[in-house]
């Protein structure tokens, strides 16, 4: 079997179903697929803005595309599946979102990244078992399937392959104090020595407002996170050995990126600004192994998911469905509760919804 390593976060048909690290830690499990329009989702000042705004135009603008294409992928799936008597339980679909939901554990405690957070929107449960449904049903048609000992060799090779995948970061709790003059910086690093508290010193003299206003606390960061050359002085000034809470850096010259411009998809820095960085340690957390028994379902599903991703695409799977499952678009209604009739769609682009009913 082909050995290509997919990223640990997808599903085997391609869809991207919004499933960020933590997602399914977050989804409220109900089968009925109701929900309020009027549910606000965001605020302008006082205006809200509603569910109803967001779904409808978002269905509006892309609709097309992702009907077109992930959707349109998962049909053929299912259609498939159906046309050859393939079936899936629920307890399967139940056991493959439980496998993945120990995958996402290892990450539900990683603290916010930075002062940025990362927001969660977690999918209905109606949606998410559809989406793990699919992933099962393409397993099937794909006859992967996998001898004791072959998936004994496959899950050595994934764990090893894929070991950042089950690697907590070493992370450290940092408060930082900026300056754009050394000598500054050499004060404040005496200052602190005797005892000072950095939060206070960061508050009235780092250089920038944001770093001014929380005081210099950016909290918890992953060493993955942070520039080399700052990670570096954290995490391993004694031959990997990082800081104990309560001590802090040397003055560090580091050029801070003050502008980008993107070339060929990625930001680039075009201009740096010199300045002058002391970073306190508040607290440390060394780096942690998720143990391989301890995450053994989760190696066997991503062995499985990754065959199954493999073998799709090398057997050019989905240009031949198209050529043999057919595909109709019909119009979408501007009111959903109206019963006109219904007309196929052939056009890429949205429709104006005056125009979706007949003898309008």
């Amino acid at each position: 079997m082909k050995k290509q390593i997919f990223p640990v976060i997808w599903t085997t048909t391609g869809l991207l179903v919004g499933l960020l690290v933590g997602t399914l830690m977050t989804a409220a499990f109900s089968y009925k697929p109701q929900y309020d329009y009027n549910q606000v989702v965001a605020m302008a000042g006082e205006t809200p803005v509603t569910r109803g705004e967001l779904a409808e135009q978002v269905i509006f603008k892309y609709g097309t595309r992702m009907l077109n294409d992930d959707i349109r992928r998962s049909a053929f799936i299912k259609e498939a599946a159906r046309t050859a008597g393939i079936t899936v339980s629920d307890a399967d679909v139940d056991q493959r979102i439980a496998d993945y939901k120990n995958l996402v554990q290892q990450y539900a405690d990683l603290p916010e990244l930075v002062g940025s957070k990362l927001q969660m929107d977690a999918l209905p449960a109606w949606l998410l078992q559809d989406q793990f449904r699919v992933e099962l049903l393409a397993e099937q048609l794909m006859h992967v399937d996998f001898t004791p000992a072959e998936m004994d060799k496959e899950v050595d090779e994934m764990y090893t392959n894929r070991m950042e995948s089950f690697r907590k970061p070493a992370l450290a709790d940092l408060t930082l104090i900026v300056c754009t003059d050394e000598n500054q910086a050499w004060q404040l690093h005496k200052r602190l020595k005797s005892g000072e508290n950095p939060e206070v010193l960061s508050a009235k003299y780092s250089a920038f407002d944001a770093i001014k206003n929380i005081k210099g606390r950016i909290g918890w960061v992953p060493r993955s996170q942070m520039n080399p050359e700052l990670a570096k002085a954290v995490f391993s000034p004694r031959n990997g050995t990082g800081l104990k809470p309560g001590e802090f850096t040397d003055v560090i010259q580091y050029d801070w990126p003050v502008d980008f411009k993107m070339v060929d998809g990625q930001a680039k820095v075009t201009q740096t600004e010199t300045n002058y960085v002391i970073i306190y340690v508040n607290g440390m957390v060394p780096m942690k192994m998720t143990p391989k028994k301890e995450v053994l379902p989760v190696l066997q599903m991503l062995v499985r998911t990754t065959e199954t991703a493999n073998r799709l695409k090398d057997r050019d799977w989905f240009t031949k469905a198209e050529k043999t499952i057919p595909w109709k678009r019909v119009r979408l209604l501007a009111d959903p509760q109206a019963k006109p009739e219904v007309t196929e769609d052939t056009t890429d682009d949205p429709t104006n919804p005056g125009n979706l009913i007949k003898g309008q």
